[in-house]
Parts: C-alpha cells; structure tokens; sequence
C-alpha cells in the first residue's frame, strides 16, 4: 500500500477546499457515527460488572399503565471498615412513587469478580452474602448465604445495544431462582421470571441497568441516566436525592504522614461546614484501637497526632466520619 505523505494530504485539502466545503456537514455526521461510541466506551472501566467507586451514581424509572411513576436513586457515598475487618463501599438507596421516598443502606465490596454484601447476622458464614459472580459458567447457582434459601444463578448472557450509552455491552442477567425439590435435595431449577424472584440485568462498565421483578404484578426499573468515574451519561432528574452531587461539593480530605510510621502520624481532613466528625483506629481484624475525635466542629483544616507507642507493629485503618461522608484509609506501623 502507497504511504502519503503529510505534505501531500495537506496539498490535496488545499486544492480542493470547495468540495470539502459543501461535503463538511454530511463527512462530519458519518465521523461522529463511527467514533462516538468508541468515544463514550472508552470513559468506561469495561473489565468491571459493579463500579463502587465513591460518587458514582444510577438512576431508574418505571411506569405501569393506571400506576404512578416509580424511581429509584443508587449512590455510593464512600468506604467503611466494618467488624468482620473488611473494608465496604457505603450504598444508598432511595426507592421513590409520587412525593412517598423510602431510603435503605448497604455495605457492599467487590474482589476477584464477586459481590459481597455485609450482613448484620452470626449465622452468615464470615458476616457476608455472595450477590453476584461474574467468574462461573453460565447457568451456575450458588446460594446467596448459608440459609436455608436465598438461591441466585447466573441465569443468561446477552449484548444490550439500546441503553443510555452508544454501542453494545455485555450484560449478564442474574436471578433469584426457584427450585423444586423433595426428600432427596434440589430435583430441578426453573429459570425466567417467577412471582417474588428478581432478575438483575449487570452490563459491563455500567453497573445495575434493570431490576425486573415479579411475574404476575411486574416492575421492570430500567437505567434513565447514570454518573460513572466523573461521567454523566443519560438523564439526570432528580436533584433532592443526587448524594453525588453533595459529595463533590464536599471536597472532603483525609490523610495520614508520615505512612509507614514511627510511632507516631499526623492525620489531617478537612470539613467543608459544621460536622459531627468521628475519627478512629481499627486493627487489622476490624477491633477499635482508639478513638481520636468524636465532637461536632466548624468548617476547617484539622491535624490529630496519632501515638502507637503502646501497640504492636502492624496494619492499621484510620476512618473519619462526618455527617453522610465516611472513609478509611490504610495506616502500617513499622517498628
């Protein structure tokens, strides 16, 4: 294949600038048709199911004939270091119909393609529910904790080409199965919607895009806009809910010097308005060491001294909380 040249690709612009002229309008639309969705697609991390960086954000609707409109706001507003030592994302939920919110919590973490959701319980093994698995077979079920129900699978793979984003992702489609069974254990499996199982449509690089539940009085909540590492994508519309908006205009700051330490660190953050702040060391294992701040103070720059001398070397966590916003960060101790 013959190379040109640049001096000659400009030379042949130059002469003939009237053609592209009148061609300019039609040539651009055909370019944005082949690069805008490899534009949009490369804003995404596509390797990832389940993006729980902090101020992400989804947003769904439904609309049933003779039913109101129902919406539903996800966002994740930081990280936590919970009691069986495991560090969670801090997932809020506002389920909406008509002027009537309900507003749920959620500890969610994501490690080597599963989902895990923290569960307040002893008789869950580790205090954790496996949600979802990207890593198994189709057809693949597993039980959601060590109870006697709560079955999910891994129910079918598809490529959504219709969603807020241009281009076509894969989803998998996960389901709270139904099973039949008698004396002998599990017999069969029944697939597809059922009345009280959820499907779970997860598309690569997004997130959730629908909640389908039901079977005889169905609610399918599909994806209207979404806000991924710092990216809008559809439509935004509901602004008293939007956490990710408030978190930005937070500018919250946590951190720890000198790291690794000897025996003792500064740790600063800082407090856009009045909070009520908590600042506390936990081991490795999830046990308070010590608590360093608890009091509501102004806005401001603050520095704590943190002082190891009577506990051995180690992995420690340092965690801040003020008012919705929660983060912990990882401190060595090294003698």
């Amino acid at each position: 294949m013959k190379r040109i040249n640049w001096e000659t690709a400009t030379a042949f612009l130059s002469s003939n600038r009237q053609f592209f002229r009148a061609k300019h309008s039609l040539s651009f639309i055909i370019l944005i048709f082949f690069i805008a969705p490899s534009y949009f697609y490369a804003q995404l991390d596509t390797t990832d199911f389940y993006p729980l960086k902090q101020g992400n954000y989804w947003e769904y609707g439904y609309k049933a004939p003779l039913e109101p409109y129902q919406q539903r706001f996800i966002t994740v507003l930081g990280d936590t270091l919970l009691s069986n030592g495991q560090i969670y994302s801090i997932v809020k939920r506002v389920d909406a119909e008509n002027a009537n919110y309900n507003t749920y919590f959620y500890y969610q973490r994501e490690i080597n393609n599963r989902v895990y959701e923290y569960a307040n319980d002893t008789s869950v093994i580790g205090n954790e529910s496996l949600l979802f698995d990207f890593s198994v077979p189709l057809r693949t079920i597993w039980k959601e904790d060590n109870s006697e129900f709560g079955y999910i699978g891994y129910e079918k793979l598809k490529y959504d080409n219709n969603l807020i984003i241009p281009g076509t992702f894969e989803t998998r489609v996960f389901n709270s199965t139904v099973y039949l069974s008698d004396n002998n254990g599990i017999i069969d499996t029944l697939w597809g919607k059922a009345d009280g199982t959820m499907q779970y449509y997860l598309t690569k690089g997004i997130g959730i895009t629908v909640f389908d539940l039901g079977f005889f009085d169905p609610v399918r909540l599909e994806l209207k806009g979404a806000i991924i590492n710092g990216k809008q994508y559809g439509i935004i519309t509901d602004v008293k809910n939007n956490d990710r908006i408030k978190t930005q205009k937070m500018n919250f700051a946590l951190k720890a010097y000198p790291n690794p330490f000897n025996p003792t660190a500064t740790i600063s953050y800082s407090l856009p308005r009045e909070s009520k702040v908590k600042l506390t060391i936990y081991n490795s294992i999830g046990q308070i060491v010590k608590v360093l701040v608890d009091e509501t103070k102004p806005a401001g720059d603050y520095k704590t001294l943190f002082n190891a001398y009577d506990i051995p070397s180690g992995v420690y966590f340092y965690q801040l909380l003020a008012g919705n916003y929660a983060k912990t960060n990882k401190l060595i101790y090294i003698k």
